[in-house]
């Protein structure tokens, strides 16, 4: 066969190759997605200060915007709320508290794969009906000039759209700077007004304060991600918290559900288990760190029930734990005491399966056997603990494995031990291995 021959047959493969590879159909990756903000949690309520006129306690109002951009880049938006007004809310008192609230839908549709992406900037306003510094009003501006179709956040959404960051919330939960959004809103308002304000407020000069949303941003693969991982509030709920300046004492965490829509969640079912381990504590006092109590070693065997995708786990049935004696100075000298350990709160925590990390708040009753004797000198005891897995050579235990470490601190309320730190370590294993 000769050179040329050998030519043309090559280059009709190539050929036949290209045109092949762009006749092939291309289907474009894509899903159906809801966010659902329904639930909030209160860190701090807001300083009321003397002036407030709406109660003691916070009330406050829910505002989105929430926008696309198009595969040309594109970008319009809309606002969702205002939520009625929720009040009476007052700092949470549990870790795994929350404020619910009619469920607000702020986007529900597809999302395309280097199509179409989503933005979602969520706000939680102190409301005292003082709208005379007109902030919302300003606030709502400053937002649609930024969103004008090719204005700064439509050149940043297609920056990230571009770049395709690794899959990691701190990539798509931004600050509003950072997309574009500039404020001039919140100059007006000094320190001790009351007035309708955003939670999040910071401090930009002497009794001057700024606001800067922020923004959580969807593409097709951020949106796969979100929903499917937990950020220790459920899967798929993604935590947006909002801090004041010092003085305002406003504390909230806004949390929106993102979830999948148009396919069957790959969520493991509901799982019951026996925790069983060693549980040690010792207990110290300031005034007298020279002498501790324990450590006190006690055998645990705990039923708990994985729920939620086996993201949340709960104690089902905490026994009666008694101490063996342990030697407590009293007024007669050193004495022996056993201590009746019940549950009172809590037992309800997060589980993260992919990581085996355990968060469980539980709040314990404590009796002592000495208390017939010496009455109120003696008298019970409680404690509230946030156990929490341990980290183990940089990394926590494989969940695989069901071998955990949890540890936590806690100071003891009332009776015999009140003030006294309690320091905890519960060593144990699942079985059956969630």
């Amino acid at each position: 066969m000769n050179t040329k021959k050998i030519q043309r047959i090559t280059l009709f493969i190539l050929l036949c190759g290209l045109f092949c590879i762009i006749s092939m159909p291309v289907t474009a990756q894509q899903g159906s997605f809801s966010v659902t903000l329904s639930s909030f949690r209160v860190n701090q309520q807001t300083n009321e200060g003397l002036r407030a006129m709406d109660g003691a306690n916070d009330e406050v109002k829910f505002f989105s915007h929430v926008g696309t951009i198009n595969a040309a880049g594109s970008y319009a938006y809309g606002q969702n709320g205002p939520t009625p007004t929720i009040g009476n809310l007052t700092t949470a008192t549990n870790p795994n508290e929350r404020q619910t609230m009619p469920p607000l839908i702020l986007f529900n549709g597809e999302i395309g794969l280097d199509t179409k992406a989503v933005l979602i900037i969520p706000t939680v306003w102190e409301w005292d009906n003082e709208p005379n510094l007109r902030l919302l009003m300003d606030y709502n501006e400053d937002i649609r000039r930024s969103s004008t179709p090719r204005g700064s956040v439509s050149v940043e959404l297609a920056t990230i759209i571009r770049n395709r960051p690794s899959l990691e919330l701190s990539k798509f939960l931004l600050s509003g700077s950072s997309l574009g959004i500039n404020l001039n809103t919140m100059q007006k308002l000094a320190g001790g007004i009351a007035q309708d304000r955003p939670i999040g407020m910071h401090t930009t000069g002497l009794n001057q304060f700024g606001f800067i949303p922020q923004g959580l941003v969807l593409t097709y693969e951020s949106a796969n991600y979100l929903s499917r991982t937990n950020f220790d509030f459920g899967l798929g709920v993604v935590p947006v918290r909002y801090v004041d300046a010092p003085g305002m004492g406003g504390d909230y965490i806004i949390l929106l559900k993102v979830e999948r829509t148009d396919e069957a969640p790959a969520c493991p079912a509901d799982f019951s288990s026996t925790f069983n381990g060693l549980a040690e504590m010792t207990i110290t006092y300031p005034r007298d760190p020279k002498h501790p109590i324990g450590p006190i070693l006690t055998n645990i065997s705990l039923p708990v029930e994985f729920t939620e995708c086996r993201t949340r786990v709960r104690v089902t049935d905490f026994p009666v734990l008694m101490s063996p004696p342990f030697p407590v100075r009293t007024p007669s000298g050193d004495r022996e005491n056993i201590t009746t350990i019940t549950q009172t709160g809590g037992g309800t925590g997060m589980f993260t399966p992919g990581n085996g990390r355990l968060v469980l708040p539980i709040t314990l009753h404590f009796q002592h056997s000495l208390e017939k004797e010496f009455g109120l000198f003696a008298r019970a005891s409680d404690l509230t603990l946030n156990l929490t897995t341990q980290e183990q050579g940089g990394s926590k235990k494989d969940a695989a494995t069901g071998n955990i470490v949890m540890v936590a601190s806690g100071q003891f309320s009332g009776g015999f031990l009140n003030g006294r730190t309690g320091d905890t370590k519960v060593t144990g294993t699942f079985s059956p291995r969630p």
